[in-house]
């Protein structure tokens, strides 16, 4: 049986991402129209396909899923399996199908048809009758909503539910006296929907508190029932029987039925390919078809699962799915004791299916739903989203023990391997301080200094009004808006000054040595990393000196005592080769600098590096950011489990939760103000725990940055990885289940002044341009608090940062640069000024620097304490949670100069035209002179294709191919979004 055999409906399919959605009939299935997508009658079957990702983001993934409305026979459950297969086939066998039970849906499948599904009595084709009977609904769920139609009787309310009463003329919500907030919040999305569905939108609704029936509406609504009366404390159904778990068991389906093959502990190796098989662990039955297995043998299997579903009389909450070998899920995975996790090839869930896999072994996931993820590829295209939208303020400490010591000015930018540091960004906003508080961790540090490193910057976060961003950073995992932060050149030297590194007796002390020998990797930081022409802030980094170090697509000073050589990999760009030879003479200035190519090295070379060897020919791959998955996190550190929560959206940021966002580059751990205090408190230590977990199921990295978010001050490159972001909807502003209450009852919802303020602040995210000065920017003139960037640095604010003093900026964009005589000396005066502290000159301007007025690279003082803080104290003045508007750092205002008119030369006010192109600070979200009738989701398409080409650093069709959420993370970047 081939794809061409199957249900002529089935044939075609587009394979975009998107939802499609057919029902069952007595001759084949039929497709439901896009507008009755998530209509699901009683009586009916459908059959849903829901794909994900694209050829040119990394691949295509489909999950078949088949649902049963009450009403379905065994016979009819068995030909909706059947069909169910002949999708999977239809799109290449590689699918996952699950079986959905009305009822008890999973988590993936309601995902699909948010805010909920209302399932209509009868089946399609039935005329709705009209009947004054009001129905009742029960609803249950914290993120997804199971709507069950229960008996219109007093009998079916209880005290521990919300209900929903759908009369004839009106619409009531029954909050039962022990439902809890959230259960609340939840069920006005049912109610709104029942509303929206009403003629015309417009039922009244009215709120029914249980115990309170002294107002109209109360009395209201208990005269449907016939009068109040006592009701049940909680009910009881058959849908609320759960299905208990049972030693895995392992079936062979077999032309005479079902064979036992084993119980627990089961092996991979008892799977054989050319065999279907039954794998029972109680809550969930999975169906297994071997590579070579032929379609009828597929076929009997799926008719043998729903057979032995109702010969071993299994409730209805049973979970079915199917897979292909090699497509396996993870929980399928997880019921055997030994199943190698290599990465899976050819389709299932890849590393994220050996993640939740390890998860579910150790104990520590509940339930785990896989979600879609895009092309490492098209990811590399975005940039990072900035660390925050307002200028700031940053303080560097180096921690000892228990102190910290405040880095000199001369030494920001110098970090020791054996030592740990914390560097705190405060900015304000609405007339208030917030704080991003990075920790910093040597990858030589001791655990000793870690652990007491990491309680140092907790507390010294927590101190900061409890809105603070905390980061952990391990070196060499530095994330961009990090790096950022940085206006000088960055060196990461070996050693370090901390008491446990220099007691730690079991590794010897190569703390760096300006008089030694020692080998240095130079690359270039910003935009001159993409290999663009001139010298420019730099980041260098202390490597043993031993031959395997090099790369070919690097370069390398080598320091020994007398003078330094010059070492550029025959890959390496223009860029880094300046800044490798910018940061030779700060490295040893004034000595002797020898420029070696690759290929072309001496004898006295190879001496100081041990001797000739292999090293790579290319830089090692760069981690990108992925699709976020996201999970809520309960229990405690050292016992917490994981739900995993599909095709999240910021919704399901609960404020009474702590949930944790897996972005691969990052890991997110967000903790909503109404959680409990442990949950809070334990937020950090969920994730490093979660890490251990992913470096055993898939290998990654330990050292994985993590990020502590509170609610209410999320920062940009957290919200980036939402579809869209609603400042509003935090509950630190609002209470949510009165948001949810208002936009039910059609009314204003009501803001304290406080909350008005914050939320007019936050508003303004977006960079954007109101200028278009031509005056060269020079990072020795900072922006002011009160006036926005020019139109320049909107391009991008991390590649703007690392231009600083470098590129003179016009009002097209960034320059060509100066001439390639003029590089060098310009760039070693503008070094030179950043190593001294001393204000950096524009590039425009063409300066010498003697080489002795070049201060040489120093250890920072060993072992130094004046100065230094005990961790209870505090040396940041920001004390107060009002500042003064005018002081540093203060939230940019509207200021700077009148916009300039369209490329076009299109007037004030003017309506956009059809196929006309504008310019850029006409379109941006600020703009003070923009466009009218443009497409607000699409501004980036009024921009020519020169000009997106400048702007984006790539043409539309690249930028198009690149998956939504990373498209919005672009353009809220810029200002377009």
């Amino acid at each position: 049986m081939t794809a061409k055999d199957v249900d002529p409906a089935f044939h075609g399919l587009s394979h975009k991402p998107g939802l499609e959605v057919w029902r069952l009939e007595q001759d084949g299935v039929v497709p439901v129209p896009k507008a009755d997508h998530g209509k699901f009658y009683t009586r009916d079957i459908y059959i849903v396909l829901k794909t994900s990702g694209s050829k040119a983001a990394g691949g295509v993934a489909h999950a078949v899923h088949y649902w049963l409305g009450k009403g379905t026979t065994p016979e009819d459950a068995a030909r909706a399996a059947l069909k169910a297969l002949d999708l999977d086939i239809a799109v290449g066998g590689k699918s996952t199908q699950h079986r959905e039970r009305q009822g008890h849906e999973s988590p993936l499948f309601l995902s699909y048809f948010r805010p909920c599904i209302i399932p209509v009595a009868g089946e399609k084709g039935q005329a709705d009758p009209a009947s004054a009977e009001p129905s009742l609904y029960q609803v249950k769920g914290r993120r997804f909503l199971h709507v069950r139609q229960v008996p219109f009787a007093r009998s079916s309310l209880n005290h521990s539910d919300v209900f929903v009463l759908h009369a004839p003329t009106k619409l009531f919500q029954f909050n039962a006296a022990n439902c809890s907030k959230q259960d609340r919040v939840r069920a006005t999305d049912a109610t709104l929907l029942l509303k929206q569905q009403s003629p015309n939108g417009s039922m009244p609704v009215a709120v029914i508190d249980d115990g309170k029936a002294d107002d109209a509406s109360s009395s209201e609504f208990w005269d449907l029932f016939g009068g109040f009366a006592p009701i049940a404390k909680k009910g009881a159904s058959e849908d609320d029987v759960e299905a208990k778990a049972v030693p895995p068991t392992l079936y062979l389906v077999t032309a005479s039925g079902l064979q036992e093959q084993a119980k627990a502990p089961l092996k991979k190796n008892m799977l054989e390919g050319g065999k279907c098989y039954l794998l029972d662990t109680g809550p969930s039955l999975f169906v297994w078809f071997g590579k070579i297995a032929t379609v009828p043998d597929k076929r009997a299997a799926c008719v043998a699962a729903e057979a032995y579903l109702s010969s071993a009389s299994k409730p209805p909450c049973v979970q079915v799915t199917r897979m292909s070998e090699r497509a396996e899920t993870a929980a399928f995975k997880a019921a055997f004791a030994e199943w190698p996790l290599a990465p899976v090839m050819g389709g299932g869930e890849g590393g994220a299916s050996k993640l939740k896999a390890m998860l579910r072994q150790s104990g520590m996931v509940d339930k785990a739903v896989a979600r879609g993820s895009s092309g490492a590829a098209a990811a590399a295209e975005a940039p990072p989203p900035p660390l925050a939208d307002v200028a700031g303020e940053m303080k560097v400490w180096r921690l000892n023990g228990s102190n910290k010591t405040a880095v000199p000015a001369e030494e920001v930018g110098r970090f020791h391997s054996g030592d740990c540091y914390i560097i705190q960004y405060t900015f304000t906003r609405d007339r208030k301080y917030e704080y991003v508080v990075f920790l910093w961790v040597g990858r030589d540090s001791t655990q000793e200094e870690r652990t007491s490193a990491l309680a140092a910057a907790t507390r010294a976060a927590d101190a900061l009004r409890g809105n603070a961003t905390l980061v952990r950073v391990v070196q060499g995992k530095e994330p961009e808006q990090l790096i950022s932060l940085f206006k000088t050149n960055l060196f990461f030297l070996k050693g370090g000054n901390s008491a446990s590194y220099k007691a730690d007796a079991t590794a010897a002390d190569n703390t760096y040595d300006p008089a030694g020998v020692a080998l240095f990797r130079v690359r270039a930081r910003g935009a001159a990393s993409t290999g663009g022409s001139g010298a420019g802030l730099f980041k260098a980094v202390q490597m043993d000196p031993v031959a395997k170090w090099l790369n070919s697509e690097d370069c390398f000073v080598l320091q020994t005592p007398t003078s330094s050589f010059l070492w550029l990999g025959n890959g390496s760009s223009a860029a880094d080769k300046d800044a490798a030879a910018a940061a030779a003479e700060i490295i040893k200035p004034g000595a002797l600098v020898k420029q070696v190519a690759e290929g072309k090295e001496t004898s006295v070379f190879w001496q100081h590096v041990g001797s000739r060897g292999e090293y790579p020919a290319a830089r090692e791959g760069k981690e990108v950011a992925r699709d976020g998955r996201m999970y809520q996190v309960t229990g405690t550190a050292n016992a917490f489990k994981v739900l995993e929560v599909p095709n999240y959206s910021q919704e399901d940021l609960i404020s009474e939760d702590v949930m944790l966002v897996d972005a691969h580059t990052e890991v997110f751990v967000w903790a909503g103000v109404n959680a409990p205090d442990k949950e809070k408190k334990d937020a950090l230590d969920y994730a490093l725990r979660y890490l251990e977990q992913v470096a055993a199921a898939e290998g990654r990295s330990r050292d994985t940055t993590v990020v502590r978010v509170v609610e209410g001050y999320e920062p940009p490159m957290f919200t980036a990885l939402f579809p869209h972001w609603d400042h509003a909807a935090s509950a630190a502003l609002a209470d949510p289940y009165e948001r949810k209450l208002a936009l039910l009852q059609g009314r204003a919802l009501e803001l304290s002044d406080t909350a008005k303020r914050r939320l007019a602040a936050l508003s303004h995210q977006s960079p954007s341009a109101t200028s278009s000065s031509s005056t060269p920017h020079s990072s020795s003139t900072p922006h002011s608090p009160h006036s926005k960037p020019p139109l320049s640095l909107t391009i991008s604010p991390a590649l703007i940062k690392g231009l600083a003093g470098r590129t003179a900026v016009g009002p097209t964009g960034l320059s060509p640069g100066p001439s390639p005589s003029t590089q060098r000396a310009a760039a070693m005066a503008a070094l030179t000024g950043t190593l001294k502290g001393e204000p950096r000159m524009a590039h425009s301007a063409s300066v010498t620097a003697p080489h002795s007025e070049v201060e040489p690279l120093k250890l920072s003082k060993s072992g130094s304490v004046s100065g230094s803080v005990p961790e209870g104290g505090s040396e940041d003045d920001n004390s107060e949670d009002e500042v003064d508007g005018k002081k540093s750092g203060a939230r940019a205002g509207a200021g700077g100069g009148g916009a300039a008119s369209g490329a076009s030369g299109a007037p004030i006010g003017e309506e956009a035209v059809e196929g006309a192109t504008y310019a850029f600070d006409r379109l941006i979200v600020d703009s003070r002179n923009p466009i009218r009738g443009i497409d607000t989701a699409r501004r980036e398409s009024y921009l020519s294709d020169a000009d997106f080409r400048r702007i984006f650093g790539y043409d539309k069709s690249k930028f198009y191919a690149l998956p939504k959420w990373k498209q919005d993370q672009r353009k809220r970047a810029l200002g377009l979004f």
